[in-house]
């Protein structure tokens, strides 16, 4: 999840396993269709349950849905002291 952003804010981590979206299983759904399951209007709420990385059971989250803008340089850093790295997503 992207620092900042509902799903961060609401408690997910990086490597949760989606487990239901508003009850409906995401069990061998796409990534694509899930990612359209967790869409929606800004202001409404999702129902997200995932299993954290290591866990033995689910945690739901409610999330209420915002507008994401993703920025194109989302980071940005020193490698040494004469090389950078630029992640550019756009």
């Amino acid at each position: 999840p992207y620092q900042g952003f509902p799903a961060q804010k609401s408690g997910l981590q990086a490597g949760d396993e989606i487990r239901a979206i508003d009850g409906d299983s995401a069990r061998s759904k796409t990534t694509s269709a899930v990612s359209e399951k967790l869409k929606g209007t800004p202001g409404t709420t999702v129902e997200v349950t995932v299993r954290h990385f290591g866990a033995d059971k689910d945690t739901t989250y409610n999330i209420v849905r915002e507008k994401v803008k993703i920025p194109n340089v989302p980071y940005y850093g020193m490698v040494s002291n004469d090389i950078g790295y630029i992640s550019l997503i756009q």
